[in-house]
């Protein structure tokens, strides 16, 4: 009999925490990946956006779709809409081994 392993029940767990900056006016909104050791922040890519924005506001996390792999929402206002938003990381690939 075969015996089949999954690799995510070997890999550590660690919470992730994210730190987003932006300001008005500007289409560019930055986020950074808060660790224990130094540099203590990693910057992440940063998300462009067609038009300047008047402000983002995020949701609470039980807001998020957990199923798709979300991790933040939010809201942007514009001059003109509100837009929502959704932030997801992608899927890993599972790989299973046989022993």
């Amino acid at each position: 009999m075969k015996k089949v392993s999954n690799l995510i029940n070997r890999a550590q767990i660690r919470y992730v925490y994210i730190i987003s900056s932006c300001s008005q006016g500007d289409s560019t909104i930055f986020a950074y990946d808060v660790i224990e050791g130094p540099p203590y922040l990693l910057p992440l890519s940063p998300h462009r956006c067609s038009g300047a924005h008047q402000g983002i506001s995020f949701l609470k996390k039980n807001a998020c779709e957990v199923q798709n792999v979300e991790f933040a929402k939010a809201y942007r206002l514009t001059e003109v809409v509100i837009e929502p938003w959704s932030f997801t990381v992608p899927r890993v690939k599972v790989i299973l081994t046989y022993n």
